[in-house]
């Protein structure tokens, strides 16, 4: 089992949305990552969240994520407002075929892109994203595909996200140095509060409203 703190500020926008053009031509020159499916279960909690990665012919990779704090919309650039939260996130293997037997699971497609920011010494700055920093933040863009029921709409849209990660002490500066970094260069990307939310909020405010 691993356990692991993060500090996290999240968005979700559809492609109409004006930053979506904005991040797209920023993440261009990164690498996508294999497509994949997660699958949340339905909690109808923000504040905890369950998810279950099946490859075939491999262990099912779960996590369990709990929200330890929030300080609330934050800005983090000019333009920017998200909710920064501190999660705790546990994180294992199981071989359990049975494991979305019961309960409402939600399956969202997911392409990634990754730029990562070691931060060391007060300092920020950009390194491979298969770089191993002790503390940094990692800066992430995913399309989600996803369909509440059979009779609902698919929802195709994109979330970007920050997760600082790293010793207890450094979490604060290493998101705040992450995103001053991956701004500055987007100086013209619009993104608020209202937006905001993280995977286990959006989770239980899609299915709820199906």
């Amino acid at each position: 089992m691993e356990i692991v703190d993060s500090l996290e500020v999240r968005w979700f926008f559809d492609g109409s949305h004006p930053a979506a053009s904005v991040v797209r031509d920023w993440f261009g020159s990164s690498s996508m990552e294999e497509r994949r499916v997660d699958y949340y279960l339905a909690t109808n909690r923000g504040d905890i969240g369950f998810k279950a990665r099946v490859v075939e012919r491999q262990p099912v990779k779960v996590e369990t994520k709990y929200l330890l704090g929030s300080l609330g919309a934050v800005h983090l650039s000019t333009g920017v407002v998200g909710n920064l939260e501190r999660w705790r996130k546990l994180s294992l293997a199981l071989d359990d075929s049975l494991l979305k037997r019961d309960g409402v699971w939600l399956a969202i497609q997911k392409e990634r892109r990754l730029r990562k920011f070691a931060f060391e010494d007060g300092t920020t700055r950009e390194v491979l994203k298969s770089a191993r920093p002790v503390a940094g933040c990692g800066v992430e863009l995913t399309r989600i595909c996803c369909q509440l029921s059979e009779q609902s709409s698919p929802i195709d849209g994109w979330t970007l996200g920050l997760e600082a990660f790293g010793p207890e002490s450094t979490l604060l500066a290493a998101l705040q140095g992450g995103a001053r970094e991956a701004f500055a260069v987007c100086p013209q990307i619009a993104l608020g509060k209202e937006c905001s939310a993280s995977y286990p909020e959006w989770v239980k405010l899609r299915v709820g409203a199906t």
